[in-house]
C-alpha cells in the first residue's frame, strides 16, 4: 500500500492532511507486488504544504510498482513473457471519477492526479474514471519496475480538514 500525505493552511491558522492509498492485487501465482515511494522502499508519499492563499500547486510525488519472483528479491518478473501485454487496471468502484483519484473528508472535493511516467507506457495522462487502463509491452513490464506521479488537485474553494482515498491496481497479462 501507499499512503499519500499532504499538508495544507490558509493563512496561518488551520492545517490540512490528504491521504490516498494504494493497494496491489497481481493475478500470477509466480510474481508479488512492491508499491515503494523512495529508494528505501517505503510506501509513504509525504507533499509539501499548499498554501491556499498563494494557491500555488503542489508538486508531484514518484512512486514505483515493482514485481518480483515468488521467494526472490531481485526485481523482475518472468511470469509476463508468456502474454502479449501486461495492463494495469486502475480503481474500484467510487475510486475514480472525471477529476482523478476520489478523496472523500472535508469537503470532499480534491482529487489525485496519478499519471505513469514509462516512456513504453500507452497512457500517460492522467488516471481517470474514462482513462483506467495503462498496457505495457511485455518485456518491459518483465523487467519489474513501472514508475507513476502523484499530485493533489485542489479546488478554489477547497475546505481545510483531512482528506483521504484509496485506489487500487490489479495487473494483468494476456
Amino acid at each position: 500500500m501507499v499512503f499519500i500525505t499532504s499538508t495544507a493552511h490558509a493563512g496561518d491558522i488551520i492545517h490540512k492532511s490528504t491521504r490516498v492509498i494504494f493497494s496491489a492485487e497481481v493475478v500470477s501465482s509466480a510474481c508479488h507486488v512492491r508499491v515503494s515511494s523512495d529508494s528505501a522502499g517505503n510506501n509513504l508519499l509525504t507533499f509539501v504544504t499548499y498554501n491556499r492563499a498563494t494557491r500555488t500547486s503542489v508538486p508531484p510525488q514518484s512512486f514505483s510498482i515493482r514485481f518480483y519472483e515468488s521467494g526472490s528479491f531481485s526485481q523482475g518478473c518472468t511470469a509476463f513473457l508468456v502474454g502479449q501485454v501486461a495492463t494495469l487496471s486502475f480503481g474500484n468502484p467510487g475510486q475514480l471519477d472525471s477529476g482523478g483519484v476520489v478523496t472523500h473528508g472535508a469537503g470532499d472535493q480534491v482529487r489525485i492526479d496519478v499519471r505513469a511516467i514509462d516512456s513504453q507506457a500507452d497512457y500517460r495522462g492522467f488516471i481517470n474514471l474514462s482513462a483506467h487502463t495503462v498496457n505495457y509491452p511485455v518485456d518491459f513490464a518483465a523487467k519489474g519496475e513501472l514508475r507513476f506521479t502523484a499530485r493533489p488537485v485542489f479546488p478554489d474553494k477547497v475546505l481545510t480538514g483531512e482528506y483521504s482515498g484509496a485506489l487500487t491496481f490489479v495487473v494483468e497479462y494476456r
